[in-house]
């Protein structure tokens, strides 16, 4: 999660977007920040368009079982995919640092 929220402020403060300070080191020991005035206590966080789809419907036991076996895949496709950009947004940062 921390990673998740660090990605977001890039993104936002990328784009200029107001921001607000709020507290997450209780979630995750990490202090985040939110867009301002969105209206809600609850944080908004921006997740990259290419990991989102349709949320899959069962209507069977089998389905059940097939869906969680798709869901497990596209986790693990997922979770490569983003540690793969937040690896390449690291060596981004660290070459404009050298």
């Amino acid at each position: 999660m921390p990673e998740l929220l660090a990605f977001n402020e890039r993104i936002l403060r990328s784009f200029q977007v107001p921001l607000q300070q709020i507290d997450f080191r209780r979630a995750c020991g990490v202090t985040a920040y939110q867009i301002q005035s969105t209206g809600g206590s609850l944080p908004v966080i921006l997740l990259p368009k290419d990991v989102l789809r349709e949320l899959p419907v069962a209507y069977d036991w089998e389905q059940c079982l097939r869906r969680r076996c798709e869901e497990c895949a596209l986790a693990a496709k997922t979770n490569s995919l983003i540690g793969e950009i937040w690896k390449g947004e690291d060596a981004q940062t660290e070459e404009e640092r050298a």
